[in-house]
C-alpha cells in the first residue's frame, strides 16, 4: 500500500496533466532525460503538495524547476502548488515568472485587480499562504553568488484555475 502522501501526490500529478492537456513525467523527473512531473507542449510543470497551510519556496527549489525547463526544449517553467488550510480544504497555486504574468496581461480576468506586491528582495525564500489564495502576489528571490554577482528572479503566485484558464487559451 502506498503512503498517503504519495498517492495524494500522484492525484495532483494526474489531475494537473488533465487540466493543462499535459502528460504525466514517468518516474516523476527521476530520469536525466525526463524532468518535471508534467511535461505540454510549452510548460514544464513541478507540483507540490502538503497538507500544511503554507509552503516555503525556496531559490534553489525554483532554480531546478526553471533550469530542467530550459533543458528541456525551451520549456515555461511552473510550479504548482497545492496546501490545505485547518478546515481541509486545499489551495491551488502557480508560480510562475514574472515575465510569464505580464503575457497574462492581455486577459481579462476579474481578479487581475487583486495583484500583491509582496517584494522579498534579497531573500531566498518565499512562504505561500493558503491566506493568499485570491490575489497574485509579486516577488523577488535573489542571493548574491561569492563573485559578487546576484542571482534573481522574479516571480508570482497566483490561484492555480486562472493559470489554467491562461494556459489553455495559449494552447488553442
Amino acid at each position: 500500500m502506498k503512503p498517503p502522501n504519495i498517492k495524494r501526490s500522484q492525484a495532483q500529478e494526474k489531475k494537473t496533466a488533465k487540466e493543462l492537456n499535459g502528460k504525466v513525467t514517468p518516474a516523476s523527473g527521476s530520469k536525466w532525460h525526463s524532468k518535471g512531473d508534467i511535461r505540454t507542449d510549452k510548460f514544464l510543470v513541478e507540483v507540490k503538495t502538503t497538507t500544511k497551510p503554507q509552503y516555503r519556496l525556496t531559490l534553489e527549489t525554483w532554480e531546478k524547476i526553471y533550469k530542467e525547463a530550459l533543458r528541456d526544449g525551451m520549456r515555461i517553467p511552473v510550479m504548482r502548488i497545492d496546501l490545505t488550510d485547518a478546515w481541509k480544504n486545499v489551495h491551488s497555486f502557480a508560480v510562475i515568472g514574472g515575465d510569464v504574468f505580464l503575457e497574462m496581461g492581455t486577459m481579462d480576468i476579474g481578479s487581475r485587480s487583486k495583484v500583491m506586491d509582496r517584494q522579498v528582495s534579497g531573500k531566498k525564500s518565499f512562504l505561500l499562504k493558503t491566506t493568499a489564495s485570491t490575489y497574485q502576489y509579486l516577488f523577488v528571490l535573489e542571493r548574491r553568488e561569492p563573485s559578487g554577482s546576484t542571482k534573481m528572479f522574479s516571480l508570482v503566485a497566483m490561484p492555480w484555475k486562472e493559470f489554467v484558464e491562461y494556459a489553455n487559451q495559449t494552447t488553442d
